[in-house]
């Protein structure tokens, strides 16, 4: 075993600190312990502590496993900062100021909301999602239809620009929309409101009849206050 990790230790690198390692980011203690304990190996979130706190001394005998957090406390404790310290940190921030952009970058990457997100962005870039392009099906169209039944919308009473909303008199005035009726080949009777720049109000499909469909296009035309004309063909 001892003969193993000298040559291990033979094809190290020497880090400008002093300490050995064995690939970028593999330091040589991590592999001499995990040769002694094999049931007791580094896992993630864990490092060797150096009990001389002699970091080029890495016999197994000053090796010590702990968590990264235990190791941060434990080199912390009783540590304190000297008057010449705390003068020299407060010499190099002195007349340093923070843009808004810098100030919600910190607190960005502090949350760590910042690597989250663009490894989500990364995660979905170029993902087509599932169900796009795909209409529901009739079964689907009728349950959310008997659930949404009796709610009332979020916009009711309000106005949008394209219905010709008039600044004049607060909205209450809009210009004529015109509504068509017609029959899908997939979604049964279905009609469309749409301004005079024939910009899309708004539509609503699966209507057994073309008078269901009227009647329903006039009860919306209705409660929003759009007032509107039949195309000639439906007239």
């Amino acid at each position: 075993m001892k003969k193993l990790l000298q040559d291990i230790k033979n094809r190290c690198y020497c880090a400008k600190n002093g300490r050995l390692f064995v690939t970028r980011g593999v330091p040589f203690a991590h592999i001499v312990w995990n040769t002694y304990n094999s049931d007791n190996k580094i896992n993630k979130g864990e490092c060797i502590h150096h009990i001389d706190r002699n970091i080029c001394n890495d016999d197994i005998s000053n090796l010590r496993k702990m968590t990264l957090k235990e190791h941060m406390s434990l080199h912390k404790k009783g540590i304190v900062n000297t008057e010449e310290y705390k003068k020299k940190m407060s010499e190099s921030l002195r007349g340093r100021v923070l843009t808004e952009e810098h100030k919600n970058n910190i607190s960005l990457a502090l949350r760590g909301k910042k690597q989250r997100i663009d490894n989500m962005k990364k995660a979905l870039k170029g993902r087509i999602a599932p169900n796009k392009g795909k209409p529901h099906s009739l079964e689907t169209r009728l349950k959310i239809s008997e659930k949404t039944k009796g709610r009332i919308p979020w916009n009711k009473g309000k106005t949008r620009g394209r219905l010709g909303k008039d600044e004049n008199t607060s909205g209450e005035k809009m210009i004529k929309a015109y509504a068509k009726v017609y029959k899908h080949i997939k979604y049964g009777w279905r009609f469309t409101l749409v301004d005079q720049k024939n910009v899309l109000i708004t539509r609503n499909y699966d209507y057994l009849s073309k008078r269901s469909a009227m009647n329903a296009c006039t009860a919306l035309a209705k409660q929003y206050g759009i007032d509107f004309v039949w195309r000639k063909d439906e007239a």
